[in-house]
């Protein structure tokens, strides 16, 4: 028995050996079978992540229904962002092990010579969920493109999709992103900033969007949706090392992830109480929850040439970058167990 007992803990200490090289954190969760005389330890992978600053994603619904337990991976929230930006740059610095973000700051950062990879969709705009959504009170004298020179836009951060939509939007329209202000405003400030005028315009995602406009006090501008069409608009990617050490755990994270992303989608009221569950948790407001909606493009996370391609053609015309990169090196769906060749 003891003899026994030496085995066991000699084959946890490699398995804890292996995880480390791997660069992930483990957890190991005994599970016992009637049939089985010995309980046989389930191996967990812990990967570490941020949150967006007073929102709820796809990453927290996968997270509380269990679908990460499911493929024996933990979560580990390690702290706060304003967005998309914040989350790509912790991630280069390997503090995070994923993150989530739009096109921009991905396609930047690897540009740059970054080793990501984006791996999954985590979500996206169409013709009825349109994104973000650039708002205005409804008495602004803002009604085109052109009032807006001079005006104070509030984004959550720089360099991400806000950002470079607005540039876009502003250049379609005979302006330059020199003509208007970009203010950083973290999203759940964006009612308070704009009703008391300190903002001409805010750009905000649902919730936030949707509890701006309820109120009959403001109206839409314009949306990502009318910029850049139907498209998966936030990915999720991770470290090539980490890829190179533990491709098994990008699976198996990527199958969770796309199950969250299409089970949303099938199951918007269940989804928004899992949501409301969410914001308890974290002792924000609940009653943001019935704002929540789905956001989903193509189906289970599956990424198109076209959705980064679009971004990669407006960086070269715009000089930042010369036009080397293909959508091949800044994302791939071989991870995902829908995805066929």
């Amino acid at each position: 028995m003891k003899q026994n007992f030496k085995i066991i803990l000699a084959a946890l200490a490699i398995i804890i050996l292996v995880a480390g090289v791997a660069g992930f954190g483990l957890f190991l969760k005994k599970e016992t079978k009637a049939s089985e005389a010995v309980s046989i330890p389930k191996e967990f992978i812990t990967l570490k992540t941020t949150i967006s600053l007073g929102s709820v994603g796809l990453i927290d619904i996968a997270d509380e229904k269990g679908f990460f337990e499911e493929q024996g991976i933990k979560i580990e929230i390690v702290g706060t962002t304003l967005g998309g930006t914040e989350s790509v740059q912790a991630l280069m610095a390997g503090s995070i092990d994923f993150a989530s973000s739009a096109w921009a700051p991905w396609i930047n950062a690897i540009n740059r010579g970054a080793k990501l990879k984006v791996i999954v969709a985590a979500s996206g705009q169409n013709a009825k969920e349109k994104g973000q959504i650039w708002i205005v009170l409804e008495n602004s004298s803002i009604k085109t493109a052109k009032d807006m020179a001079g005006k104070k836009i509030a984004v959550n951060v720089l360099g991400a999709e806000a950002d470079y939509i607005t540039r876009q939007y502003l250049k379609q329209n005979g302006l330059s992103i020199d003509q208007v202000q970009l203010v950083v405003v973290p999203w759940p400030q964006h009612e308070q900033v704009l009703k008391s005028r300190q903002v001409d315009v805010v750009v905000a995602l649902s919730p936030f969007s949707d509890k701006i406009l309820e109120t009959g006090e403001a109206r839409v501008l314009f949306s990502g949706y009318d910029v850049r069409g139907e498209t998966a608009s936030i990915v999720s990617g991770i470290r090539e090392d980490l890829i190179k050490q533990n491709p098994e755990a990008v699976k198996r994270f990527v199958a969770a992830f796309a199950k969250a992303y299409d089970w949303s989608a099938e199951n918007p009221e269940e989804a928004r109480k899992v949501v409301a569950e969410i914001y308890k948790k974290r002792g924000g407001n609940p009653e943001l929850a019935k704002y929540w909606t789905p956001k989903r493009a193509w189906e289970h996370g599956i990424i198109k040439d076209d959705d980064v391609q679009w971004w990669l053609d407006i960086f070269v015309k715009d000089g930042k970058q010369a036009g080397q990169l293909k959508p091949s090196d800044i994302y791939t769906n071989e991870f995902n167990p829908y995805f066929k060749k």
